[in-house]
């Protein structure tokens, strides 16, 4: 038997069926055995903007059409800045945090935002410890280094309560690699400051 194409009763989609008894789409037949209806009663919801009843599958969708949707976009604090600057409004815009700002993370540590900083994680963040450190040593953390707080808390990023650690070590046993090893650590902390 050939595939026959039809047009659904209910939302005029076209579609191609071998048999169905009731006139209408795969999706539309089981929202039919499923709730007796395509528009199910929890599907109806009040669009944000204009405040009227709108149909939606979607538990997402806050508003019934684009233009609400565009309208309720002014209430976003950073369209709003830019309306209030006169931004043009087509122009993607990535905001970031200002240098310098930062924020406790759960751990107790604290991440600040320095861009380009060679400490700094991909979006400009460093934890500030690290930061305090390196400017005190005047230039940046190297591959096993690592920052520890003498008196254990981690928010407490004064440099008195810093120290810097090292744990690179060579894992074989031979005499030679370790004495290479230690003469390249002497040579590069020899201008170390306490």
């Amino acid at each position: 038997m050939s595939k026959k194409i039809k047009t659904c009763q209910h939302c005029n989609k076209i579609y191609s069926n071998k048999c169905c008894s009731k006139n209408c789409c795969y999706s539309c037949y089981h929202l039919l055995d499923e709730y007796g209806t395509i528009n199910p009663p929890h599907w109806t919801r009040q669009c944000k903007q204009c405040k009227e009843n709108f149909t939606s599958k979607w538990w997402k969708q806050k508003t019934c059409s684009k233009e609400c949707a565009k309208k309720i976009l002014i209430h976003n604090k950073f369209i709003q800045y830019r309306i209030e600057n006169n931004i043009d409004l087509s122009i993607p815009k990535k905001f970031k945090a200002p240098n310098g700002s930062g924020h406790k993370e759960p751990h107790g540590y604290i991440y600040i935002t320095k861009m380009r900083h060679p400490n700094a994680q991909k979006h400009g963040r460093i934890y500030e410890h690290t930061f305090v450190m390196s400017e005190y040593l005047g230039r940046s953390l190297i591959k096993g280094e690592s920052v520890h707080h003498k008196n254990g808390i981690r928010d407490d990023n004064r440099i008195e309560n810093l120290e810097l650690w090292s744990v690179g070590q060579p894992a074989g046993q031979r005499i030679e690699d370790k004495l290479k090893w230690a003469m390249k650590f002497i040579e590069q902390y020899k201008d170390f400051k306490k």
